[in-house]
């Protein structure tokens, strides 16, 4: 239960903040915002205030903006009107800035997000991390005891992290791990630290280790992430960046599989791999589950400024294509290819969907 309501939080603050970029520039460049909807219907309660009827829905999976005009007919006949608040009125440079304003938005929300994270600090693996991302007292820690009869009569808990192996400091966790598996003595001093301060454990053999072979002991390079608060603006615009890079490759890993290889990748999450992964991260604090919230929102911000039907990218891109006098997808045509590309997108949807239940029922 605890999951789903966080997937339902994370699910509505992505794609509220998403929706407001769209309004936001509505507004500011004058065209009407006719109703600002936070969830889905049914509706609940509204407040007009201006044009615009700010409502609040009974579904919260996010929310949803209705521009005047945005489907390119503004009358009642199917015909363009001289309403001087339509979308479909306005010139291409500020449709452009109206359709990719949601994207924008979702990026702002994540270099928001590694900017307080950057500020705040927060401990993560260091594998594979780029150098130029500032990292300080990294150290070994430990993120699973296995409950074995040699380990379960230690105080090791997950979270500790080992500075000494029999008085001698310690390397990295590959260093740590060999030195332990291939201990051969019958008692072994750990130095482990947490929050609640230092302390010394002993681990002792009495012949139930085998020398060379695991004690149960799972062992993760971290550091702390944090820079000096008037760094972290910048640091959140370059974590932001980094995320953007990896994430445009995993995207266009996903098309050609799907073009090439015609099947979903099995590393692909939908919904309900994500609600999974958002519950796992969840429950390891505040700052992860932020993390994981940058890193959908910029998938979020990427996936929608695709330029395929339905998507953000698609209707900058029949925008694009009216303002170079290409205009034979106008009306009915684009939302013919709105709806196809709607359907499409759904589908695509339930295929991952089922693979993330597949994966759930068979592991």
């Amino acid at each position: 239960m605890l999951t789903i309501i966080i997937f339902v939080l994370v699910l509505f603050v992505l794609v509220v903040a998403h929706e407001f970029g769209h309004a936001m520039a509505a507004w500011l460049t004058g065209c009407r915002v006719e109703e600002f909807g936070v969830g889905f219907p049914p509706k609940l309660f509204g407040k007009k205030i201006g044009d615009t009827l700010f409502s609040l829905n009974a579904v919260p999976l996010g929310g949803f903006v209705r521009i005047t005009g945005e489907d390119g007919v503004t009358g009642a006949d199917g015909t363009i009107n001289v309403d001087k608040k339509s979308f479909a009125n306005k010139n291409f440079v500020i449709k452009l800035i109206i359709l990719v304003a949601g994207v924008t938005m979702n990026l702002l929300l994540a270099v928001l997000i590694y900017t307080i994270i950057a500020g705040v600090g927060s401990s993560i693996p260091t594998a594979g991390i780029p150098a130029d991302v500032p990292i300080m007292n990294k150290r070994v820690e430990i993120v699973a005891v296995e409950n074995n009869e040699l380990l379960s009569k230690t105080d090791i808990k997950v979270g500790d992290t080992i500075s000494k192996v029999n008085g001698e400091s310690v390397g990295d966790s590959s260093t740590v791990a060999l030195t332990i598996r291939n201990f051969t003595g019958t008692e072994m001093a750990l130095t482990l630290a947490n929050r609640q301060g230092t302390r010394d454990v002993k681990i002792v053999f009495n012949g139930q280790h085998e020398v060379g072979k695991p004690v149960g002991l799972s062992l993760l390079d971290v550091g702390t992430y944090k820079v000096a608060w008037y760094k972290a603006p910048v640091e959140g615009v370059r974590a932001t960046t980094r995320v953007v890079k990896m994430t445009a490759v995993g995207i266009g890993g996903l098309f050609k599989d799907l073009v090439i290889q015609r099947h979903v990748p099995s590393d692909v999450a939908g919904p309900v791999g994500i609600a999974k992964i958002v519950g796992q991260v969840g429950s390891q604090g505040f700052l992860p589950l932020l993390e994981l919230m940058a890193v959908l929102s910029v998938n979020l911000a990427l996936i929608n400024i695709l330029p395929f039907p339905a998507l953000d990218g698609g209707r900058a891109m029949f925008v694009i294509l009216e303002a170079l006098g290409i205009r034979v997808f106008r009306g009915k045509i684009e939302q013919m290819a709105h709806s196809i590309g709607f359907a499409l997108l759904i589908l695509l949807v339930l295929l991952i969907t089922i693979n993330d239940i597949r994966r759930i029922i068979y592991p």
